[in-house]
């Protein structure tokens, strides 16, 4: 957990990910014990690949505890991502919810799964696009920003996802590429930690949550 912009938010991230200049991750040896491994977040020939495979095979690993695979067919796993089987196989042990678009329930599912070591992956779509190959991307969610609710002493709120993606460069400065915070009628605002902006609509969030945690700080 970190306190950000000194206006009472703190970020705290999913378990088993640290960024001490490079990202790492805990994997689990066959003898069972966890040992931290570089996570390949700025590979050139992967920030061409599609962004659901890039997202899925990251969040798998950390979720897991296992090395990081790539898909060798990264089109025929994102004609896969509305298979909930799939989706079973590449996280098992994890329980599995769906949220079309982003409301007031599903953003504070979100905040409970990262705080119980859950994850998420949300698929966007720009609102207001260049010229570019899809409107729609994903984007990993690997924390949460939360503020307190001034009239009480304990509640907090969710009040945006911290998410990487190939569609930006990583920050090894910072635990995320970029900030998607919320708006109304399903709409949000993404901003990079480069300065980039982008108005995005949520399609769908798919929300991990480890039936058991096993997790070492």
């Amino acid at each position: 957990m970190t306190n950000a912009f000194g206006m009472g938010l703190t970020h705290h991230y999913m378990c088993g990910i640290r960024f001490k200049g490079q990202w790492e991750y805990q994997v689990r040896s066959p003898s069972g014990r966890l040992r931290w491994r570089l996570l390949t977040l700025d590979d050139e020939k992967q920030r061409h690949t599609n962004s659901f495979a890039w997202c899925l095979s990251r969040c798998a690993a950390v979720m897991t505890q296992q090395p990081l695979h790539e898909s060798c067919d990264d089109a025929k796993l994102a004609e896969l991502a509305g298979d909930a089987k799939e989706w079973k196989q590449r996280v098992p042990n994890c329980v599995i919810w769906r949220f079309k678009g982003t409301g007031a329930n599903s953003r504070k599912r979100l905040a409970e799964a990262l705080m119980n070591g859950g994850s998420a992956l949300i698929k966007l779509e720009r609102t207001k696009s260049a010229k570019v190959e899809s409107d729609i991307f994903w984007v990993w969610v690997v924390g949460i920003e939360m503020q307190k609710v001034p009239e009480t002493k304990t509640s907090s709120k969710a009040m945006a996802a911290l998410v990487v993606s190939p569609e930006w460069l990583p920050s090894w400065a910072s635990g995320y590429g970029a900030r998607v915070s919320w708006g109304l009628n399903g709409l949000c605002i993404v901003r990079s930690v480069e300065g980039h902006l982008l108005n995005c609509r949520y399609a769908e969030m798919v929300l991990m949550e480890p039936k058991y945690l096993q997790c070492a700080r």
